[in-house]
C-alpha cells in the first residue's frame, strides 16, 4: 500500500479569522471567526455597566432583588467612551433595566432630574450613581 498524506490548508480571510488545528484530534482544524462584531461589542460594554452596578449595590448592602432608581451621569459624554457607553446603555436598555430591576436615567441628558430627592452614592473612579 501507498501512504497517503492529507494536510490542512487556511485559504480565508486572516484578517477575520483564525485558523488553529484542535490538539488530539488530527486532521482537525477550527476556524474563529475574529472580527469585532458591533452589536456584541455594545452589549459587552452593557453588560459591563450592569456588572459595575450590581458590585456596587453589593458595597452597599442592597439586596438584589430591591428595587432602586438608578441614575447615571458620563463624565465626559462628548468623548468616544463617553459617547459609545450611553449609546450601548441606550441600545440595551431592557437588558440593564431586566438585570438590575430599575430603569436607567442618564442625568447627562438636558432635563434629566432624579425627580424626588434622594440620597445618591458613587464613586469617583467610576461615573456612576445609585439613587436609594
Amino acid at each position: 500500500g501507498e501512504e497517503v498524506k492529507i494536510g490542512l490548508v487556511f485559504a480565508g480571510d486572516s484578517e477575520k479569522q483564525e485558523a488553529v488545528e484542535v490538539e488530539g484530534v488530527p486532521g482537525t482544524m477550527m476556524v474563529l471567526d475574529v472580527e469585532i462584531d458591533h452589536a456584541a461589542a455594545t452589549e459587552a460594554v452593557a453588560r459591563d455597566f450592569v456588572n459595575r452596578i450590581q458590585r456596587l449595590k453589593k458595597k452597599l448592602q442592597i439586596v438584589p432583588t430591591d428595587k432602586i432608581q438608578l441614575a447615571f451621569q458620563i463624565a465626559n459624554p462628548e468623548s468616544e467612551s463617553g459617547s459609545s457607553l450611553a449609546a450601548a446603555i441606550e441600545a440595551h436598555t431592557s437588558l440593564v433595566a431586566a438585570s438590575l430591576h430599575a430603569q436607567p436615567m442618564d442625568l447627562s441628558k438636558p432635563g434629566a432630574s432624579t425627580g424626588s430627592a434622594a440620597e445618591i452614592v458613587g464613586e469617583s473612579t467610576e461615573s456612576i450613581a445609585v439613587v436609594n
